[in-house]
């Protein structure tokens, strides 16, 4: 019991911390989202060119910051929902045995959060709810349930492997 509650209490502190985060960026009106957005967009144009050397122009520089804005935008909604579902595991995994009703659990967990996210941001000037945001949410959580999925696997398959060549020697 004080082994699931020494995991449980700081992944649920950081889950709290994760929705306080993506509850005050949805909190912020249309126009504030999105000039951190495109000083975002600008900042991850401006390393690419420093780090492969183009020598762009500054009207270059804008142009591919204005387009690469809104994929940026999206994965960042699917990194916070990703890091989401990886928390809810763990968190989940101390107290239900893995099978549908734990994916179910967890899934829905996430899908209603990011549907109550969204009818937040309706609620929030210049902002809007957004069905394919939902889903792009939910795609994030389940993809960090993925990743949780292959490293209880390699790390059971390394423990396994070791123990196997313990008991030949």
């Amino acid at each position: 019991m004080k082994k699931k509650l020494a995991i449980t209490i700081p992944a649920v502190i950081l889950l709290i911390g994760l929705y306080m985060m993506i509850f005050s960026f949805s909190a912020e009106e249309g126009e504030e989202s999105a000039s951190k957005s495109m000083k975002i967009s600008k900042t991850c144009v401006e390393v690419v060119n420093q780090v492969t050397n183009r020598g762009w122009t500054e009207t270059v520089k804008k142009q591919l910051a204005d387009y690469y804005e809104h994929p940026i935008r999206k994965l960042a909604h699917f990194s916070e929902y990703c890091l989401m579902g990886i928390l809810l595991f763990v968190i989940w995994s101390q107290w239900i045995p893995k099978g549908k009703v734990f994916y179910g659990i967890i899934i829905l967990w996430i899908a209603i959060s990011a549907a109550a996210d969204e009818v937040h941001q309706l609620f929030v000037d210049g902002r809007d709810g957004n069905f394919v945001d939902v889903l792009i949410d939910t795609s994030g959580g389940c993809f960090g349930i993925l990743i949780c999925i292959a490293a209880v696997w390699m790390i059971r398959s390394c423990c396994s492997h070791s123990l196997r060549k313990r008991k030949q020697k």
